[in-house]
């Protein structure tokens, strides 16, 4: 849906399909040089399972609960908030990333490609473009400022300075900075694989 949004908005196809002239639109619309867009488009089209799932699930079992929160499960609470996503989104983000309302783990989970989580993020983000309106409704950053909200964590966190070339190495690196928060991180970045191959596809349209 956002692929569509972005075309109707610039007068494209809205066939949700990212070929070569929705690519250049993309590079003209954000100010991007080719290889700075396959590295975006990449790591926003594995983050978001081709940019589809845009707000965070957190309807887990409790085994899931376990696996993806061990430091904030054992097995009896795991039992207890399982299938409740607002409950379990308090109790994993309530307390941090500045979220100091009683719904706030809920009401600033991720969302958009890049799963921007938090009330102190989604006011740094709001701040930045100056719409306070984003801090009210937050699910605008999974709708109107999907892209945007990516675009914005890209230029803060100096992702775009990395994008110099579509090698391998740089996609490590792109990908740490993106997946561990750390582009010298020795660790390797879950789902690099399937980075790989998006970076690969999208760098198809550099011309």
């Amino acid at each position: 849906m956002i692929v569509k949004d972005f075309q109707r908005a610039n007068n494209l196809q809205a066939d949700g399909v990212i070929g070569p002239v929705t690519f250049a639109a993309f590079c003209m619309a954000y100010d991007l040089t080719p290889v700075q867009a396959t590295h975006f488009l990449a790591q926003c089209h594995h983050e978001s399972a081709g940019f589809t799932a845009l707000s965070e699930n957190l309807n887990y079992s409790a085994e899931g609960l376990r696996a993806t929160f061990p430091s904030r499960y054992d097995t009896e609470l795991a039992l207890k908030h399982e299938r409740k996503p607002s409950v379990i989104a308090n109790h994993v983000y309530g307390g941090r990333m500045g979220n100091v309302e009683p719904n706030d783990g809920w009401r600033f989970r991720g969302r958009g490609p890049l799963q921007l989580t938090g009330r102190s993020n989604y006011q740094r983000f709001s701040d930045g473009l100056g719409l306070p309106a984003i801090v009210d409704a937050p699910d605008l950053v999974a709708t109107k400022y999907a892209f945007s909200s990516a675009i914005w964590f890209f230029r803060v966190n100096k992702i775009f300075d990395l994008c110099t070339d579509t090698s391998p190495e740089t996609v490590l690196k792109v990908s740490r900075a993106v997946n561990l928060g750390n582009p010298n991180s020795t660790k390797k970045p879950n789902g690099l694989a399937d980075r790989e191959k998006q970076t690969i596809f999208y760098s198809k349209f550099i011309t």
